[in-house]
């Protein structure tokens, strides 16, 4: 197509640095930039890893460097001067600060271009978010009418914002997609991990994959393994994710205090996600809120690995009847699900898995899901305006 014929798509996002729904964004911008899309992105935050990404398939990106928590009217007039460039069709918000400033920056803009918001976690409480959050929340409720469509990754979601006062008939729901040329079952996947590690080829592993933060209840999976620990002494555990490494003091006193130092193995931040997931036994989500459709299930599952979930967002509907799901908080109940697991034997254990790759094709593919967001975009525009071209930012 060419690219006069594109639709241009503007994305104000809270930024681009680690996480599922970042991750999730980029995914569609780098399956779609080359065919429909001209897509832009306007992150409010300075950094992260997925502007080198980005801005290597040719998406113009513009951080505005905000200070998280501390928004200011510079900033603000730079949103609308950048979106004047790149004279969107279509103006996408992502993430709850990036749906406000979507808003915000096209009233400044004076741009006539529909607005879409695409919500990313669930919403149990208000009282598990940060004051500044709460309060964007509210107010995005609001002003939710001004959106043309907003979009949710979980039916929890979806749920909990309607009863928080986001209109009803604005709803879309489109769940978190998964790739399947990148996740898949690997055998030498499991030989590599345990030799990186150090441990026996016969070693049994449990992993917890996400960024150290309070919804993720990390702890909750650490009382877990110390019960799982007991029971099955040739079981490791491994977490993965930022700030999840030796120099987190709280993680790090969490461990000791349960003796675990040689059984949970901090690995950070990492680059080779498929691989270390295609290691596992079993996965582990231990969210205790805010979660929509988590990616670690799903990615786990693609490659074949059955998984224990906390009840949380759509953590269920996620893993459906191949998983073993548990109540938020619950210690216990988490490590039994677990142990359960473990215990199966290992050629039924790998027809779990089989069928839990079987399910995320059969309803969460990436594929499926770039489509439906196609859709989303293509339906709140008209042909592309064959005079737009797309200029570096101006802020």
């Amino acid at each position: 197509m060419n690219h006069k014929d594109k639709i241009n798509v503007t994305w104000v996002t809270t930024g681009l640095g680690t996480g599922g729904a970042e991750m999730m964004l980029c995914a569609f911008i780098a399956a779609s930039h080359a065919s429909r899309f001209r897509h832009s992105v306007i992150s409010l935050t300075a950094g992260g890893k997925y502007v080198a990404p980005l801005a290597g398939l040719g998406v113009n990106v513009c951080s505005l460097g905000m200070t998280p928590g501390r928004p200011s009217l510079s900033a603000l007039f730079q949103l609308a001067r950048a979106m004047r460039t790149t004279k969107p069709d279509v103006i996408a918000g992502w993430m709850y600060h990036g749906n406000l400033a979507a808003l915000l920056g096209k009233w400044l803009a004076f741009q006539r271009a529909p607005l879409i918001w695409n919500v990313r976690q669930s919403l149990d409480s208000l009282k598990n978010e940060k004051p500044g959050s709460a309060a964007v929340i509210r107010l995005c409720a609001r002003l939710s009418p001004f959106a043309s469509a907003i979009s949710y990754n979980s039916r929890a979601s979806a749920r909990h914002h309607e009863i928080a006062g986001y209109r009803k008939e604005k709803t879309v729901l489109i769940p978190n997609g998964f790739d399947l040329a990148k996740f898949v079952p690997a055998s030498e996947a499991r030989i590599a991990l345990r030799a990186e590690l150090g441990l026996p080829p016969e070693t049994t592993l449990v992993g917890r994959f996400g960024r150290f933060a309070p919804m993720k209840d990390h702890a909750n999976f650490i009382r877990a393994a110390a019960i799982v620990s007991e029971a099955s002494p040739k079981t490791h555990f491994i977490m993965v994710g930022t700030g999840i490494d030796g120099e987190n003091k709280e993680l790090s006193a969490q461990i000791s205090s349960l003796n675990l130092q040689q059984r949970i193995h901090l690995l950070g931040e990492r680059q080779d996600i498929p691989q270390l997931t295609a290691g596992l036994d079993v996965a582990c989500s231990s969210s205790a809120f805010g979660e929509g459709c988590p990616n670690v299930v799903g990615e786990a599952m693609a490659c074949g690995v059955p998984c224990a979930v906390t009840d949380v967002g759509d953590s269920a509907w996620l893993a459906g009847d191949c998983g073993r799901v548990v109540p938020a908080r619950d210690s216990t109940a988490l490590a039994h699900a677990i142990h359960n697991l473990l215990r199966m034997p290992e050629i039924a254990r790998h027809e779990l898995g089989m069928a839990s790759r079987q399910h995320i094709a059969q309803n969460f593919s990436l594929d499926s899901v770039i489509d439906r967001f196609t859709q989303l975009l293509t339906s709140h525009t008209g042909p592309a305006n064959p005079h737009t071209t797309t200029k570096p930012c101006a802020a």
